[in-house]
């Protein structure tokens, strides 16, 4: 068996996933070849590591509590995995090999069944190949257990926890993601207001301008002097001139107006904001004062 064979197949023999045939050119070949054993080391490592992730671990969504047969499932998948963990295997203090009649040595599955690895605790290598071949064993390890432990591929987010509920920190972020869009004003900071009278008709409006870290300013406006129980709109002007009916909303029967209204636009493009009749009536224009 050459190196390259041998590298290519050393993640799946430090997890007994070769068929003995393979697995026994293989240990032959790491009898001789100190390179392969060193790498052989640190796939037994990552496969411990991989063996010691339960296999719930892996799943994609939170589990439903209501999910009768999920549930049952989840629950045999820890009761199988618990009662197959032990004691982690005794690290070697160092070499063991020894000679046996005909050159062989008795320290690889091919030959004894013994899963002593008399190359162990050797220096290890820092350069980048070997941090991908270590990836590469991670996945191969990775596979593996998932075989070996019934093919349950049940991804990622889940945990144990006291009261046998999950965690759910991914769906969590969503959430939080989700609401802060719906919500203007969290993380908000003050912005100019503006300030607008119909001299005719002695209609005011004043608004309150503040900044949200999602990218919508929040609009609060009070108005006052509008004509009572009509409908309006809410016209927002950039510094293009472009228009945008943000809302149509309804005065009160006293002709006051007192509504919020997030806006996506950028704190420096909003130059007036109108009140005006469906028909397009202007009845009045706050701007930067």
């Amino acid at each position: 068996m050459t190196e390259m064979q041998c590298r290519e197949l050393v993640g799946a023999y430090a997890v007994g996933a070769l068929e003995p045939p393979e697995a026994a050119r293989l240990a032959d070949h790491l009898l001789s070849c100190t390179r392969c054993r060193h790498e052989l080391d640190e796939a037994e490592e990552t496969a411990a590591i991989m063996a010691a992730v339960p296999p719930e671990a892996f799943i994609d969504e939170p589990a439903d509590p209501n999910d009768a047969i999920f549930m049952r499932a989840l629950h045999d998948i820890r009761l199988e995995a618990f009662e197959q963990s032990g004691p982690p295997p005794r690290q070697e203090a160092g070499p063991q090999l020894r000679s046996v009649p005909g050159g062989r040595q008795d320290s690889f599955p091919g030959y004894s069944g013994q899963k002593a690895r008399s190359h162990r605790r050797r220096p290890r290598a820092g350069s980048a190949s070997q941090q991908r071949r270590t990836l590469a064993f991670a996945g191969a390890a990775a596979a593996a257990v998932l075989v070996l432990g019934g093919g349950v591929l049940i991804g990622s987010g889940l945990g144990d926890s006291d009261d046998g509920g999950t965690k759910t920190a991914p769906v969590a972020k969503q959430t939080q993601a989700t609401s802060q869009a719906a919500d203007p004003g969290i993380g908000s900071a003050n912005l100019p207001g503006l300030e607008g009278e119909n001299t005719t008709t002695k209609a005011k409006l004043t608004v309150d301008v503040s900044s949200a870290d999602t990218g919508y300013l929040s609009l609060n406006l009070d108005g006052s002097n509008l004509p009572a129980g009509q409908d309006v709109e809410i016209v927002v002007s950039d510094t293009v001139n472009n228009d945008t009916v943000v809302d149509t909303v309804k005065v009160s029967a006293a002709g006051v107006l007192d509504e919020t209204k997030p806006v996506k636009m950028a704190p420096t493009e909003l130059t007036t904001v109108t009140l005006r009749t469906a028909a397009g009536e202007i009845l009045v224009t706050a701007k930067r004062s």
